[in-house]
């Protein structure tokens, strides 16, 4: 507990957590999580989703999740070839993930919490939304800006900056009641999180 796994005879997800404590000044402490899924239906694919995030609820929801990125294998090929490519990618990424020094993700985040995108939010959101208006609308990233307004207790210098931003768009992702829509808004928190303005 909190992990969980979910199964039927053509899909499972599971969810996972990495005890180790990840202190950044001025934040509450974050833990690392991912989740494998893998279906024979729908997208036919074998997934891991790495993120860091504050808390879980029995019920698997997520709270406050930063970072998230994706790793995807499509299921090409006969099922011992599949098994073996993905269970050798997965196996090392997951490896490198629970191993890496937390040191890493906490300068990561330090780095991105006071660096400016816009001058103000029409500016802010334009250029977030030039980047990601394939997955995130005006709508969304309006909805995030004044989230972070909101709530500058999340530790970023305004929602003008990277962190800014991605905080307001976690914020946005817990108020959706979807889970799938949840994951989606994450991915592409982790993705601004990583893209140069």
């Amino acid at each position: 507990s909190p992990s969980g796994v979910y199964a039927s005879d053509r899909a499972m997800f599971c969810f996972m957590i990495n005890e180790q404590v990840i202190e950044i000044p001025g934040k509450p402490p974050l833990y690392r999580g991912f989740f494998v899924s893998n279906s024979e239906v729908g997208d036919r694919a074998f997934k891991c989703t790495f993120f860091l995030f504050q808390n879980v609820c029995g019920n698997h929801i997520v709270w406050y999740v930063e970072n998230a990125t994706e790793t995807r294998i499509i299921h090409r090929g006969g099922e011992k070839e599949i098994t073996q490519r993905a269970l050798g990618e997965m196996y090392s990424q997951l490896r490198t993930y629970t191993d890496q020094s937390t040191e890493d993700e906490v300068a990561f985040i330090s780095g991105i919490m006071g660096r400016r995108i816009g001058i103000d939010q029409k500016d802010t959101v334009g250029k977030v939304h030039a980047k990601m208006k394939t997955i995130l609308s005006v709508h969304q990233l309006n909805a995030a800006w004044a989230l972070a307004d909101d709530h500058p207790e999340d530790g970023h210098n305004g929602p003008d900056t990277v962190y800014g931003i991605v905080s307001g768009l976690t914020r946005l992702s817990q108020d959706n009641t979807h889970a799938n829509e949840r994951e989606v808004i994450d991915r592409a928190a982790g993705k601004v999180a990583r893209m140069e303005f």
